[in-house]
C-alpha cells in the first residue's frame, strides 16, 4: 500500500475475499465503502446464467439496516 501511496495511487477497489478484506480493514486502510446488490441468486455451483431473477425487489430502511425483499416468481 505503501509503494501504491508513493506512485501517487490512493484509491484503489478491492475485489478480493474475505481474507483481504479483513486484513485492510485491521490495519486502518480502509475509509469508504460502496456495496452492489444485485437482484439475482446464484448458488455456490451455479453459472451466471443459471441465477435466479429476483422480481418486485424493494428495499425497507429499519433503523441504520436495509431490507431487500422480492419474488422468485
Amino acid at each position: 500500500m505503501k509503494l501504491l501511496a508513493n506512485k501517487g495511487l490512493i484509491n484503489i477497489l478491492l475485489e478480493g475475499g474475505a481474507e483481504l478484506a479483513a486484513s485492510l480493514l485491521n490495519e486502518g486502510l480502509v475509509d469508504r465503502v460502496l456495496f452492489f446488490i444485485a437482484p439475482k441468486i446464484i448458488g455456490s455451483r451455479n453459472k451466471i446464467s443459471q441465477a435466479l431473477n429476483v422480481k418486485g425487489l424493494i428495499m425497507k430502511k429499519i433503523d441504520c439496516d436495509f431490507l431487500f425483499e422480492g419474488y422468485l416468481k
